[in-house]
């Protein structure tokens, strides 16, 4: 998930094995997901929270916003992309749900697959890409765990 409350974008990494979905039944409790989750979703954060190489000339100061001929901040634009990632877990007797998100009001233009503005494509990397290149490792973690408990 990427954006502010108006424009989440919602990853889904789901486990369809069907040996996993008869062990998750034998489970009767949701709890022993969370470590999985809480791994899986640190890999997603790490992933999104690294920016490109500043570019040669750039005049915008990560953090702070854009610079004029003299170098100098001309206005602070910076709502600190990287730093602003956060993760929640829910659980409902159906399962559980993890989300990452970031409440910058650039987030999406600079890293949702799906609004990313031109000037980022190719630079910066999307919520899709990040997804897709943690799946394995994070559904290898999620079927794991389950053979661990089920034994």
């Amino acid at each position: 998930m990427l954006g502010d409350s108006g424009g989440d974008v919602m990853i889904n990494i789901e486990i369809n094995d069907s040996d996993a979905l008869e062990m998750l039944g034998q489970v009767a409790s949701n709890n022993w997901l969370r470590a999985p989750m809480t791994r899986g979703l640190a890999r997603l954060q790490a992933g999104m929270a690294i920016y490109p190489p500043t570019r040669p000339g750039q005049r915008y100061v990560r953090g702070r916003g854009p610079t004029n001929a003299q170098g100098r901040v001309t206005s602070y634009t910076s709502q600190n992309l990287g730093k602003r990632w956060t993760s929640e877990i829910s659980e409902s007797g159906s399962g559980i749900t993890g989300r990452i998100g970031n409440n910058t009001t650039y987030g999406p233009f600079v890293q949702s697959a799906e609004d990313q503005a031109w000037m980022h494509q190719g630079r910066w990397q999307t919520d899709e890409e990040v997804a897709r290149q943690n799946e394995d490792a994070i559904r290898g973690d999620f079927l794991n765990t389950i053979n661990s408990l089920t034994g």
